[in-house]
């Protein structure tokens, strides 16, 4: 599910707390089999970034946390928000 290298494991209170990756991806681009040249792919996905923009693509969507007993999982902006309310 996760890339080891991109868990990141807190505690707060007690209760273990796992940051999921936050994934942004482009909202349109072209496949990969589309028969153009790299350098028309190049430019014309720079295009529909600029046009179109990112989504987020993550498992974990925002403001959300997923409790499995005595752990939790959430996206970074929300563990930021957690430990500094946290005492």
């Amino acid at each position: 599910m996760f890339n080891n290298e991109m868990i990141f494991k807190h505690s707060l209170l007690g209760m273990d707390i796992i940051e999921a990756p936050v994934k942004i991806v482009p909202k349109l681009k072209l496949r990969d089999d589309c028969p153009v040249t790299d350098e028309f792919r190049e430019e014309f996905n720079a295009w529909l970034l600029d046009m179109f923009g990112t989504r987020d693509d993550s498992i974990i969507p925002f403001g959300m946390c997923y409790a499995f007993g005595n752990t939790l999982v959430m996206r970074p902006e929300q563990m930021a928000i957690i430990s500094n309310c946290a005492v």
